[in-house]
Protein backbone atom coordinates (compact mmCIF):
# COMPACT_ATOMS: atom_id res chain seq x y z
CA UNK A 1 0.00 0.00 0.00
CA UNK A 2 1.31 3.40 -0.72
CA UNK A 3 0.60 5.34 2.14
CA UNK A 4 0.85 8.93 0.72
CA UNK A 5 -1.82 8.10 -2.22
CA UNK A 6 -4.11 6.39 0.50
CA UNK A 7 -4.28 9.15 3.10
CA UNK A 8 -5.20 11.78 0.54
CA UNK A 9 -8.28 9.24 -1.27
CA UNK A 10 -9.28 8.36 2.33
CA UNK A 11 -9.55 12.63 2.51
CA UNK A 12 -11.61 12.48 -0.38
CA UNK A 13 -14.33 10.58 0.90
CA UNK A 14 -14.20 11.82 4.11
CA UNK A 15 -14.32 15.65 2.88
CA UNK A 16 -15.78 15.62 -0.94
CA UNK A 17 -14.67 19.16 -1.59
CA UNK A 18 -10.92 18.20 -0.63
CA UNK A 19 -8.80 18.34 -3.96
CA UNK A 20 -5.13 16.68 -4.81
CA UNK A 21 -3.48 18.45 -7.09
CA UNK A 22 -1.07 16.72 -9.66
CA UNK A 23 1.87 19.04 -11.09
CA UNK A 24 3.98 17.89 -13.41
CA UNK A 25 7.09 18.68 -12.44
CA UNK A 26 7.42 18.77 -8.09
CA UNK A 27 4.56 17.90 -5.63
CA UNK A 28 4.48 18.48 -2.25
CA UNK A 29 1.96 16.37 0.29
CA UNK A 30 1.68 17.11 3.61
CA UNK A 31 1.71 13.94 5.91
CA UNK A 32 3.70 15.26 9.32
CA UNK A 33 1.14 13.05 10.89
CA UNK A 34 2.23 9.82 9.70
CA UNK A 35 4.63 7.78 11.27
CA UNK A 36 7.86 7.64 9.27
CA UNK A 37 11.05 5.10 9.41
CA UNK A 38 14.09 7.31 9.89
CA UNK A 39 15.56 6.44 6.01
CA UNK A 40 15.26 7.27 2.16
CA UNK A 41 12.72 5.73 0.46
CA UNK A 42 12.16 6.38 -2.82
CA UNK A 43 8.90 5.49 -4.79
CA UNK A 44 9.06 5.43 -8.43
CA UNK A 45 6.12 4.84 -11.06
CA UNK A 46 6.66 5.25 -15.05
CA UNK A 47 4.09 5.59 -17.67
CA UNK A 48 3.53 6.67 -21.45
CA UNK A 49 1.00 7.54 -24.00
CA UNK A 50 0.12 5.52 -26.47
CA UNK A 51 2.85 3.43 -28.65
CA UNK A 52 2.63 3.86 -32.39
CA UNK A 53 5.15 3.16 -35.25
CA UNK A 54 6.84 6.08 -36.51
CA UNK A 55 5.16 8.77 -33.89
CA UNK A 56 6.40 10.07 -31.00
CA UNK A 57 5.39 8.44 -27.21
CA UNK A 58 5.05 11.19 -23.68
CA UNK A 59 7.06 9.77 -21.16
CA UNK A 60 6.13 10.34 -17.52
CA UNK A 61 8.30 9.11 -14.56
CA UNK A 62 7.68 10.39 -10.93
CA UNK A 63 10.03 9.74 -7.99
CA UNK A 64 8.78 10.89 -4.29
CA UNK A 65 11.05 10.76 -1.11
CA UNK A 66 8.23 8.89 1.05
CA UNK A 67 10.66 8.37 3.79
CA UNK A 68 12.00 10.58 7.15
CA UNK A 69 14.65 11.09 5.87
CA UNK A 70 15.64 14.18 2.86
CA UNK A 71 17.70 12.32 0.19
CA UNK A 72 20.67 14.58 -0.72
CA UNK A 73 22.24 12.61 -4.53
CA UNK A 74 19.60 11.15 -6.14
CA UNK A 75 19.08 10.31 -9.92
CA UNK A 76 17.14 7.57 -11.86
CA UNK A 77 18.18 5.37 -14.40
CA UNK A 78 15.50 4.86 -17.19
CA UNK A 79 15.65 2.37 -19.88
CA UNK A 80 13.76 1.46 -22.95
CA UNK A 81 13.69 -1.31 -25.50
CA UNK A 82 15.51 -1.60 -28.62
CA UNK A 83 12.99 -1.05 -30.91
CA UNK A 84 12.91 3.30 -29.61
CA UNK A 85 14.72 6.20 -31.08
CA UNK A 86 16.55 8.36 -28.79
CA UNK A 87 14.93 10.16 -26.21
CA UNK A 88 14.46 14.41 -26.86
CA UNK A 89 12.92 16.96 -25.14
CA UNK A 90 13.76 15.72 -21.76
CA UNK A 91 12.26 17.76 -19.17
CA UNK A 92 15.95 16.99 -17.42
CA UNK A 93 19.41 16.66 -18.39
CA UNK A 94 20.66 12.94 -19.04
CA UNK A 95 23.49 11.12 -19.98
CA UNK A 96 23.32 7.99 -22.11
CA UNK A 97 24.67 5.44 -20.07
CA UNK A 98 24.71 3.02 -23.32
CA UNK A 99 22.44 2.62 -25.78
CA UNK A 100 18.26 3.01 -24.47
CA UNK A 101 19.84 3.35 -21.16
CA UNK A 102 19.58 7.26 -20.00
CA UNK A 103 20.91 8.55 -16.33
CA UNK A 104 19.03 12.14 -14.54
CA UNK A 105 20.33 13.64 -12.13
CA UNK A 106 17.37 14.51 -9.68
CA UNK A 107 19.15 16.39 -6.97
CA UNK A 108 18.05 16.88 -3.74
CA UNK A 109 14.15 15.26 -2.75
CA UNK A 110 13.15 16.17 0.18
CA UNK A 111 10.59 13.97 2.53
CA UNK A 112 6.99 13.87 0.90
CA UNK A 113 8.52 15.95 -2.34
CA UNK A 114 8.17 14.66 -5.31
CA UNK A 115 10.04 14.90 -8.86
CA UNK A 116 8.50 14.88 -11.85
CA UNK A 117 10.65 14.25 -15.01
CA UNK A 118 9.08 14.37 -18.76
CA UNK A 119 10.52 13.28 -22.69
CA UNK A 120 9.68 11.68 -26.06
CA UNK A 121 10.84 8.74 -27.49
CA UNK A 122 9.77 7.60 -31.11
CA UNK A 123 8.95 3.95 -32.17
CA UNK A 124 11.58 2.90 -35.24
CA UNK A 125 8.97 2.10 -38.19
CA UNK A 126 10.22 -0.91 -39.19
CA UNK A 127 11.19 -2.16 -36.13
CA UNK A 128 8.02 -4.01 -34.80
CA UNK A 129 5.11 -5.30 -35.97
CA UNK A 130 1.36 -3.64 -34.92
CA UNK A 131 0.63 -5.67 -31.97
CA UNK A 132 4.15 -6.44 -30.52
CA UNK A 133 4.96 -5.92 -27.25
CA UNK A 134 7.73 -3.31 -25.59
CA UNK A 135 8.41 -2.49 -22.34
CA UNK A 136 10.20 0.52 -20.39
CA UNK A 137 11.57 0.87 -16.83
CA UNK A 138 12.83 3.64 -14.08
CA UNK A 139 15.14 2.39 -11.42
CA UNK A 140 15.75 5.26 -8.53
CA UNK A 141 18.91 5.86 -6.63
CA UNK A 142 19.67 5.25 -3.35
CA UNK A 143 17.70 2.05 -3.72
CA UNK A 144 16.66 1.55 0.63
CA UNK A 145 14.05 -0.26 0.95
CA UNK A 146 12.92 1.22 5.00
CA UNK A 147 11.36 -2.36 5.67
CA UNK A 148 11.84 -4.89 8.76
CA UNK A 149 12.51 -8.10 7.94
CA UNK A 150 10.99 -11.53 8.90
CA UNK A 151 13.62 -13.61 11.70
CA UNK A 152 12.41 -16.32 9.96
CA UNK A 153 13.60 -15.23 6.41
CA UNK A 154 16.69 -17.32 5.28
CA UNK A 155 18.15 -14.61 3.02
CA UNK A 156 17.24 -15.97 -0.51
CA UNK A 157 16.36 -13.49 -2.90
CA UNK A 158 14.84 -15.05 -6.30
CA UNK A 159 15.18 -13.21 -9.66
CA UNK A 160 13.56 -14.51 -12.67
CA UNK A 161 15.70 -13.78 -16.27
CA UNK A 162 15.29 -14.52 -19.30
CA UNK A 163 16.66 -14.17 -23.06
CA UNK A 164 16.51 -15.01 -26.88
CA UNK A 165 19.48 -17.05 -28.08
CA UNK A 166 19.39 -18.51 -32.03
CA UNK A 167 16.79 -22.00 -31.72
CA UNK A 168 16.10 -21.39 -27.37
CA UNK A 169 14.40 -19.44 -25.19
CA UNK A 170 17.10 -19.49 -22.19
CA UNK A 171 15.18 -18.88 -18.48
CA UNK A 172 17.27 -18.38 -15.67
CA UNK A 173 15.80 -18.94 -12.01
CA UNK A 174 18.06 -17.63 -9.86
CA UNK A 175 18.76 -17.85 -6.05
CA UNK A 176 21.11 -13.74 -5.51
CA UNK A 177 20.72 -13.88 -2.02
CA UNK A 178 23.21 -14.27 0.58
CA UNK A 179 20.92 -17.46 2.19
CA UNK A 180 19.91 -20.56 0.73
CA UNK A 181 16.55 -21.53 0.09
CA UNK A 182 14.92 -22.94 3.31
CA UNK A 183 11.80 -24.75 1.26
CA UNK A 184 11.23 -25.67 -2.33
CA UNK A 185 10.03 -23.55 -4.91
CA UNK A 186 7.33 -23.53 -7.58
CA UNK A 187 8.07 -23.02 -11.29
CA UNK A 188 5.51 -22.71 -14.44
CA UNK A 189 5.72 -22.29 -18.13
CA UNK A 190 3.41 -21.19 -19.91
CA UNK A 191 3.46 -21.40 -23.76
CA UNK A 192 0.91 -18.33 -25.49
CA UNK A 193 -2.22 -19.46 -23.10
CA UNK A 194 -1.49 -23.09 -22.00
CA UNK A 195 0.83 -24.53 -19.67
CA UNK A 196 4.04 -26.05 -20.78
CA UNK A 197 5.81 -27.07 -17.58
CA UNK A 198 4.89 -27.11 -13.49
CA UNK A 199 8.06 -28.31 -11.50
CA UNK A 200 9.83 -27.24 -8.14
CA UNK A 201 12.81 -25.55 -7.56
CA UNK A 202 15.29 -25.39 -4.46
CA UNK A 203 18.14 -23.48 -5.20
CA UNK A 204 22.03 -22.44 -2.56
CA UNK A 205 22.94 -18.96 -2.28
CA UNK A 206 24.11 -17.63 -5.89
CA UNK A 207 23.02 -20.77 -7.59
CA UNK A 208 20.44 -20.74 -10.83
CA UNK A 209 18.50 -23.30 -12.49
CA UNK A 210 18.28 -23.10 -16.12
CA UNK A 211 14.95 -24.10 -18.49
CA UNK A 212 15.22 -24.33 -21.92
CA UNK A 213 12.28 -24.06 -24.25
CA UNK A 214 12.61 -23.65 -27.99
CA UNK A 215 12.09 -20.26 -30.10
CA UNK A 216 9.14 -21.13 -32.11
CA UNK A 217 7.87 -17.92 -32.04
CA UNK A 218 5.26 -18.52 -29.28
CA UNK A 219 4.94 -15.91 -26.28
CA UNK A 220 7.00 -17.81 -23.56
CA UNK A 221 6.37 -17.01 -19.57
CA UNK A 222 7.43 -18.33 -16.61
CA UNK A 223 6.34 -17.59 -13.46
CA UNK A 224 8.07 -18.74 -9.98
CA UNK A 225 7.15 -18.04 -6.45
CA UNK A 226 9.76 -15.96 -4.37
CA UNK A 227 11.34 -17.84 -0.98
CA UNK A 228 8.70 -18.22 1.83
CA UNK A 229 8.79 -15.31 4.45
CA UNK A 230 10.93 -12.58 1.76
CA UNK A 231 9.74 -9.51 2.42
CA UNK A 232 8.27 -9.08 -0.89
CA UNK A 233 5.89 -11.76 -1.87
CA UNK A 234 4.91 -11.12 -5.12
CA UNK A 235 5.23 -13.93 -8.06
CA UNK A 236 8.00 -13.30 -10.17
CA UNK A 237 7.46 -13.38 -13.83
CA UNK A 238 9.55 -12.92 -16.99
CA UNK A 239 7.79 -12.78 -20.46
CA UNK A 240 9.46 -13.52 -24.02
CA UNK A 241 7.75 -12.18 -26.86
CA UNK A 242 8.98 -12.04 -30.51
CA UNK A 243 11.82 -14.74 -30.38
CA UNK A 244 11.33 -17.17 -33.59
CA UNK A 245 13.81 -18.66 -35.67
CA UNK A 246 11.87 -17.25 -39.32
CA UNK A 247 10.26 -13.92 -38.08
CA UNK A 248 7.16 -15.42 -37.45
CA UNK A 249 5.87 -14.77 -33.75
CA UNK A 250 2.26 -14.87 -31.56
CA UNK A 251 1.33 -11.51 -30.11
CA UNK A 252 -1.36 -10.76 -28.31
CA UNK A 253 -0.31 -13.07 -24.90
CA UNK A 254 2.78 -10.62 -23.30
CA UNK A 255 0.31 -8.70 -21.26
CA UNK A 256 -1.96 -11.49 -19.87
CA UNK A 257 -0.34 -11.29 -16.30
CA UNK A 258 0.94 -8.50 -13.82
CA UNK A 259 4.41 -7.26 -14.05
CA UNK A 260 6.60 -8.53 -11.35
CA UNK A 261 7.56 -6.29 -8.49
CA UNK A 262 11.11 -5.31 -8.21
CA UNK A 263 11.12 -3.20 -5.75
CA UNK A 264 9.54 -0.13 -4.09
CA UNK A 265 12.17 2.16 -5.90
CA UNK A 266 12.26 0.24 -9.37
CA UNK A 267 8.49 0.32 -12.04
CA UNK A 268 8.13 -1.18 -14.94
CA UNK A 269 5.45 -0.85 -17.93
CA UNK A 270 5.30 -2.58 -21.56
CA UNK A 271 1.93 -1.92 -23.75
CA UNK A 272 1.49 -3.35 -27.63
CA UNK A 273 2.39 -0.99 -30.50
CA UNK A 274 -0.72 0.14 -32.72
CA UNK A 275 -0.86 1.60 -35.72
CA UNK A 276 -4.65 2.70 -35.56
CA UNK A 277 -6.17 3.35 -32.55
CA UNK A 278 -9.69 5.43 -31.13
CA UNK A 279 -7.78 8.85 -30.26
CA UNK A 280 -10.38 8.86 -26.74
CA UNK A 281 -10.02 6.07 -24.69
CA UNK A 282 -9.18 3.68 -21.93
CA UNK A 283 -6.92 0.45 -21.23
CA UNK A 284 -6.57 -1.39 -18.28
CA UNK A 285 -3.48 -3.84 -17.98
CA UNK A 286 -2.91 -7.03 -17.28
CA UNK A 287 -5.25 -7.28 -20.03
CA UNK A 288 -6.26 -10.56 -18.14
CA UNK A 289 -6.13 -14.33 -19.38
CA UNK A 290 -8.35 -15.88 -22.22
CA UNK A 291 -11.69 -14.56 -23.95
CA UNK A 292 -12.81 -12.96 -20.56
CA UNK A 293 -9.98 -11.20 -19.29
CA UNK A 294 -9.39 -12.85 -16.37
CA UNK A 295 -7.45 -11.97 -13.56
CA UNK A 296 -7.13 -13.02 -9.88
CA UNK A 297 -8.51 -11.52 -6.73
CA UNK A 298 -5.63 -9.91 -5.71
CA UNK A 299 -4.23 -8.61 -9.11
CA UNK A 300 -4.21 -4.71 -8.77
CA UNK A 301 -5.11 -3.02 -12.21
CA UNK A 302 -3.76 0.06 -14.15
CA UNK A 303 -6.06 2.04 -16.15
CA UNK A 304 -4.71 4.44 -18.68
CA UNK A 305 -7.11 6.84 -19.91
CA UNK A 306 -5.80 8.59 -22.91
CA UNK A 307 -7.31 12.02 -24.69
CA UNK A 308 -7.09 13.66 -28.31
CA UNK A 309 -8.67 17.17 -29.28
CA UNK A 310 -10.06 16.48 -32.69
CA UNK A 311 -12.18 18.88 -32.39
CA UNK A 312 -11.81 22.62 -34.84
CA UNK A 313 -10.46 25.00 -31.80
CA UNK A 314 -8.26 25.11 -29.07
CA UNK A 315 -9.15 23.46 -26.35
CA UNK A 316 -8.94 25.23 -22.84
CA UNK A 317 -10.57 22.77 -19.96
CA UNK A 318 -10.70 19.16 -20.09
CA UNK A 319 -12.62 16.97 -17.62
CA UNK A 320 -12.45 13.54 -17.35
CA UNK A 321 -14.96 11.34 -15.34
CA UNK A 322 -13.83 8.25 -14.67
CA UNK A 323 -16.91 5.27 -13.44
CA UNK A 324 -15.28 2.99 -11.43
CA UNK A 325 -16.42 -0.07 -10.87
CA UNK A 326 -17.78 -1.50 -7.57
CA UNK A 327 -15.78 -4.35 -7.26
CA UNK A 328 -12.61 -1.53 -6.93
CA UNK A 329 -11.21 0.24 -3.99
CA UNK A 330 -11.54 3.93 -4.61
CA UNK A 331 -9.39 4.14 -1.36
CA UNK A 332 -6.74 2.44 -2.81
CA UNK A 333 -5.95 4.39 -5.72
CA UNK A 334 -2.23 5.36 -6.16
CA UNK A 335 0.67 6.03 -9.00
CA UNK A 336 -1.47 8.36 -10.60
CA UNK A 337 0.67 10.05 -13.29
CA UNK A 338 -0.40 12.54 -16.22
CA UNK A 339 0.69 14.51 -19.02
CA UNK A 340 -0.06 17.68 -17.71
CA UNK A 341 -1.22 19.42 -15.00
CA UNK A 342 -4.38 17.64 -13.18
CA UNK A 343 -6.73 18.25 -9.95
CA UNK A 344 -8.50 14.56 -8.76
CA UNK A 345 -11.26 14.28 -6.36
CA UNK A 346 -13.97 11.42 -5.88
CA UNK A 347 -17.13 13.19 -6.11
CA UNK A 348 -20.77 11.30 -4.01
CA UNK A 349 -21.23 8.86 -6.72
CA UNK A 350 -17.93 7.49 -5.65
CA UNK A 351 -16.86 8.60 -9.75
CA UNK A 352 -13.33 9.76 -9.98
CA UNK A 353 -12.73 13.50 -11.37
CA UNK A 354 -9.85 14.87 -13.03
CA UNK A 355 -10.07 18.22 -14.22
CA UNK A 356 -7.18 20.07 -16.15
CA UNK A 357 -7.92 23.33 -16.09
CA UNK A 358 -5.93 25.69 -18.23
CA UNK A 359 -4.36 22.41 -20.73
CA UNK A 360 -4.76 24.44 -24.15
CA UNK A 361 -4.80 21.40 -26.03
CA UNK A 362 -4.15 22.35 -29.82
CA UNK A 363 -6.56 20.68 -32.77
CA UNK A 364 -4.50 17.50 -33.83
CA UNK A 365 -4.76 18.90 -37.56
CA UNK A 366 -3.14 21.20 -36.56
CA UNK A 367 -0.50 20.46 -34.24
CA UNK A 368 -0.42 16.22 -33.41
CA UNK A 369 2.09 16.67 -30.95
CA UNK A 370 0.66 18.85 -28.33
CA UNK A 371 -3.36 17.97 -28.92
CA UNK A 372 -3.18 14.82 -26.80
CA UNK A 373 -2.33 13.86 -23.68
CA UNK A 374 -3.23 11.21 -20.65
CA UNK A 375 -3.36 9.91 -16.94
CA UNK A 376 -2.71 6.64 -15.92
CA UNK A 377 -3.36 5.19 -11.91
CA UNK A 378 -3.35 2.47 -10.54
CA UNK A 379 -6.02 0.74 -8.15
CA UNK A 380 -6.71 -2.79 -5.88
CA UNK A 381 -9.64 -4.44 -6.08
CA UNK A 382 -11.95 -5.16 -3.34
CA UNK A 383 -11.18 -7.56 -0.67
CA UNK A 384 -13.22 -10.59 -1.25
CA UNK A 385 -14.31 -10.12 -4.93
CA UNK A 386 -15.63 -13.79 -5.62
CA UNK A 387 -14.96 -15.73 -9.17
CA UNK A 388 -17.48 -14.24 -11.74
CA UNK A 389 -17.22 -10.90 -10.45
CA UNK A 390 -16.87 -8.09 -13.35
CA UNK A 391 -14.79 -5.25 -13.61
CA UNK A 392 -16.15 -2.69 -15.72
CA UNK A 393 -14.35 0.64 -16.13
CA UNK A 394 -15.28 3.46 -18.72
CA UNK A 395 -14.64 7.34 -19.18
CA UNK A 396 -16.59 10.34 -19.84
CA UNK A 397 -14.30 12.79 -21.77
CA UNK A 398 -15.57 16.89 -21.81
CA UNK A 399 -13.53 19.36 -23.80
CA UNK A 400 -14.57 22.35 -23.04
CA UNK A 401 -18.53 22.95 -23.70
CA UNK A 402 -18.28 19.66 -26.70
CA UNK A 403 -20.91 17.02 -26.56
CA UNK A 404 -19.37 14.63 -24.16
CA UNK A 405 -16.98 11.47 -25.31
CA UNK A 406 -17.67 8.47 -23.74
CA UNK A 407 -14.93 6.03 -24.21
CA UNK A 408 -15.48 2.54 -25.03
CA UNK A 409 -15.29 0.24 -21.98
CA UNK A 410 -13.11 -2.35 -20.87
CA UNK A 411 -13.71 -5.35 -18.84
CA UNK A 412 -12.07 -7.94 -16.47
CA UNK A 413 -13.77 -10.67 -14.86
CA UNK A 414 -12.33 -12.42 -11.30
CA UNK A 415 -11.46 -15.44 -11.88
CA UNK A 416 -8.30 -18.47 -11.91
CA UNK A 417 -5.77 -18.19 -14.49
CA UNK A 418 -3.40 -20.49 -15.46
CA UNK A 419 0.03 -20.15 -13.56
CA UNK A 420 2.01 -21.14 -10.51
CA UNK A 421 -0.58 -20.31 -8.05
CA UNK A 422 -3.26 -22.65 -10.60
CA UNK A 423 -2.38 -26.36 -10.99
CA UNK A 424 -2.12 -28.02 -14.63
CA UNK A 425 -4.99 -30.64 -15.48
CA UNK A 426 -2.94 -33.06 -14.41
CA UNK A 427 -2.53 -31.82 -10.85
CA UNK A 428 -6.34 -31.08 -10.23
CA UNK A 429 -9.79 -31.76 -11.82
CA UNK A 430 -10.46 -30.03 -15.45
CA UNK A 431 -13.22 -27.94 -13.76
CA UNK A 432 -10.54 -25.98 -11.30
CA UNK A 433 -9.27 -24.28 -14.41
CA UNK A 434 -10.15 -22.10 -16.53
CA UNK A 435 -11.24 -23.87 -19.50
CA UNK A 436 -10.74 -21.13 -22.54
CA UNK A 437 -13.59 -23.01 -24.54
CA UNK A 438 -15.83 -24.30 -21.24
CA UNK A 439 -15.76 -20.73 -19.82
CA UNK A 440 -15.98 -18.64 -22.85
CA UNK A 441 -19.96 -18.35 -23.05
CA UNK A 442 -22.70 -17.00 -20.08
CA UNK A 443 -26.19 -16.64 -22.52
CA UNK A 444 -26.50 -19.14 -24.91
CA UNK A 445 -30.44 -19.34 -26.93
CA UNK A 446 -32.27 -20.70 -29.97
CA UNK A 447 -33.51 -18.62 -32.66
CA UNK A 448 -36.14 -20.23 -34.69
CA UNK A 449 -34.39 -21.71 -37.98
CA UNK A 450 -31.01 -22.40 -39.16
CA UNK A 451 -31.37 -19.95 -42.30
CA UNK A 452 -28.79 -17.69 -40.66
CA UNK A 453 -25.99 -20.22 -40.02
CA UNK A 454 -22.18 -18.31 -40.16
CA UNK A 455 -24.01 -15.08 -40.20
CA UNK A 456 -22.67 -12.13 -38.32
CA UNK A 457 -24.96 -11.29 -34.91
CA UNK A 458 -24.68 -8.20 -33.23
CA UNK A 459 -25.89 -7.04 -30.06
CA UNK A 460 -26.84 -3.11 -29.16
CA UNK A 461 -28.64 -1.55 -26.85
CA UNK A 462 -31.49 0.38 -26.45
CA UNK A 463 -29.39 3.41 -27.87
CA UNK A 464 -28.09 1.64 -30.74
CA UNK A 465 -24.81 1.46 -29.40
CA UNK A 466 -23.22 -1.60 -30.44
CA UNK A 467 -22.44 -4.39 -27.22
CA UNK A 468 -21.06 -7.46 -28.45
CA UNK A 469 -21.27 -9.34 -31.79
CA UNK A 470 -20.18 -12.88 -32.85
CA UNK A 471 -21.66 -15.87 -35.28
CA UNK A 472 -24.20 -17.45 -35.57
CA UNK A 473 -23.66 -21.88 -35.22
CA UNK A 474 -26.97 -23.26 -36.64
CA UNK A 475 -29.71 -21.87 -34.34
CA UNK A 476 -26.98 -20.94 -31.64
CA UNK A 477 -25.87 -17.93 -30.17
CA UNK A 478 -23.72 -17.45 -27.54
CA UNK A 479 -23.26 -14.28 -25.86
CA UNK A 480 -19.63 -13.81 -24.21
CA UNK A 481 -19.25 -13.91 -20.37
CA UNK A 482 -17.16 -10.69 -20.10
CA UNK A 483 -20.41 -8.93 -20.88
CA UNK A 484 -23.14 -8.32 -17.70
CA UNK A 485 -26.48 -8.41 -19.70
CA UNK A 486 -29.33 -7.04 -17.76
CA UNK A 487 -32.37 -5.52 -19.99
CA UNK A 488 -33.81 -4.88 -23.41
CA UNK A 489 -31.03 -5.49 -26.25
CA UNK A 490 -31.76 -5.56 -29.87
CA UNK A 491 -30.36 -8.36 -31.48
CA UNK A 492 -29.60 -7.62 -35.30
CA UNK A 493 -28.62 -9.97 -38.17
CA UNK A 494 -27.39 -9.44 -42.05
CA UNK A 495 -30.43 -11.54 -44.13
CA UNK A 496 -27.80 -11.46 -47.05
CA UNK A 497 -30.07 -9.47 -49.58
CA UNK A 498 -29.12 -5.54 -47.75
CA UNK A 499 -31.66 -6.07 -45.08
CA UNK A 500 -31.28 -6.65 -41.67
CA UNK A 501 -33.23 -8.78 -39.34
CA UNK A 502 -34.11 -7.67 -35.81
CA UNK A 503 -35.44 -9.56 -32.61
CA UNK A 504 -35.59 -8.04 -28.87
CA UNK A 505 -33.96 -9.47 -26.14
CA UNK A 506 -35.09 -9.28 -22.55
CA UNK A 507 -31.73 -10.47 -21.07
CA UNK A 508 -31.26 -10.90 -17.00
Amino acid sequence: MKDWFLLNVVLFVIFPFTILRLNSSVVFYNLNSLNKIECIKLHTEISASRLHRCLPTDFVVKVCNEGAITSIQNYIDVGLANQFEKIFNSSLEYSNINPNLYRFQLGEIKTDQCVTLHFRAKVLCNAVIPGQTLCYFAQAYPDTTCREYNARWSGADIKVSGTCIGSTVEFHVTNKGKGNMANAGNYSIIKNDKFYLNSTYQLLAGESKIINVPSDGATWIVEATQEINHPDQSILSKTIEACSTNSDFSIGYAMMYPLPEQGFAHDEECQEVKDTYDPNSISGLPTGYGPANLVSPLTELEYTIRFQNITNAKVSELKIEDILSPALDVQSIYAVLSSHDVEMHVDSNQHLIFNFKNIQLDVSSINESISRGFISFKIKQKTGNFTRTLIKNEAKIYFDQQPVITTKPIYHEVGRVLGVNAPSDSDKPEKSLYDPEQDKYSTIFQIETKAYDQSTWTITDFLGQKICSGIVFGKTIKLPSSYNFRGLYFLEIPTGKKGKVYKKLFLN
